[in-house]
């Protein structure tokens, strides 16, 4: 997540502020989608990463939240 937002903050300069939040909230995202298929998932043998696509829905809202950011 840290690298798309680097990536994004090369076109458009932030402040500290807007990108930790956006990072924090991107890794909150990331955390919840996750928890919300915990355990099921892997009983029956996937994995979160694979099958929930939590670090791209992560990677997707921290960068809205940075570009929103004013």
């Amino acid at each position: 997540m840290a690298s798309a937002l680097l990536a994004d903050a090369e076109y458009k300069p932030v402040s500290d502020l807007d990108f930790i939040n956006a990072l924090t909230l991107g890794v909150e995202v990331e955390c919840r989608i996750g928890n919300c298929v915990y355990p099921e998932q892997y009983d029956v043998g996937w994995h979160i990463t694979s099958t929930a696509k939590t670090s791209e829905m992560g990677d997707a809202i921290a960068v809205a939240i940075l570009q929103s950011a004013d």
